[in-house]
């Protein structure tokens, strides 16, 4: 079966794999198509396009950080309009400020209970892209505090710690309309991954109604049965089926492009019926 990976990270955001490796790394996979969608971040995507030029079929994406009742929910919008993109970059604009705050709050935090750490450093440290829990661990790490990701988000980055602190997020139904606006295609990335299946319900009629066109019916910490659940509720709400491995490369040690933990399959036809969507939207812009 043709494959594809609709959701994976590079350095502009949490992953340890450039664009143009994550282009690599797909073909040897043999993917018919893959999705860069950093966190709230689109700076890596055009060495992305650039790198997959008569390769591979690449689409430009972003997951964003939102929140409703009380949840932290992620967009992956893809496909944007050129034209109208500046609409959406505007709110990650927004977002990216709330989270260097955050960022630099929980770090002042830390230094204040007596460890030896500074924004300055972690900011000389941990290059470019889009910052957070992520990198602050691996300043962590370089510090000799934890001994990995794991142990940092357990226990001293844990949201309960009392150190963390953790930015405002975008509205859920807000984004919606936003990307629509923008042209883009809207996803709501891993709904099971975070929500119990009521909860994901409660969501979905609302989340319809304000303009989402699919939802992340593969991912790789998913069982046969979160799939067949989403699958359903896909066909129940008429909405477009997405998926992918959320490949962050070294951070998440074990999942791998294309294939997650080893028995993912996101059939192409999600791609296309995807595309086609955008295509249809990029009639009405």
């Amino acid at each position: 079966m043709k494959k594809c990976d609709l959701h994976c990270h590079s350095v502009f955001s949490d992953g340890r794999r450039t664009p143009e490796e994550l282009i690599d790394l797909a073909c040897a996979a043999d993917l018919g198509a893959i999705a860069l969608t950093d966190h709230n971040t689109m700076e890596g995507t055009e060495r992305f396009l650039k790198s997959a030029e008569g390769r591979i079929q690449a689409v430009a994406g972003c997951e964003i950080s939102t929140e409703a009742y009380g949840q932290e929910l992620h967009l992956v919008g893809l496909f944007w309009n050129p034209e109208k993109v500046e609409l959406v970059q505007q709110k990650l604009r927004e977002q990216i400020l709330r989270k260097e705050e955050s960022n630099r709050r929980t770090i002042e935090r830390l230094a204040e209970a007596g460890y030896d750490l500074s924004y300055e450093e972690f900011l000389a440290l941990s290059g470019e892209g889009s910052l957070n829990r992520v990198h602050i661990a691996r300043y962590l790490m370089s510090k000799g505090i934890i001994k990995d990701v794991e142990e940092g988000f357990a226990n001293l980055l844990s949201k309960k710690g009392g150190y963390y602190q953790e930015a405002e997020k975008l509205d859920f139904f807000e984004m919606l309309s936003v990307i629509t606006e923008a042209g883009g295609v809207s996803v709501w990335a891993h709904p099971l991954h975070r929500l119990d299946r009521d909860t994901c319900l409660r969501i979905l009629g609302k989340a319809k109604a304000c303009g989402l066109d699919g939802a992340e019916a593969y991912y790789s910490t998913y069982t046969p049965e979160d799939t067949a659940f989403m699958l359903e509720q896909c066909k129940k709400y008429s909405l477009l089926i997405s998926g992918g491995s959320d490949f962050h490369g070294e951070n998440k040690p074990g999942l791998y492009l294309g294939v997650g933990y080893g028995d993912l399959v996101v059939p192409y036809e999600c791609y296309e019926k995807l595309e086609e969507r955008a295509r249809e939207k990029a009639k009405n812009c």
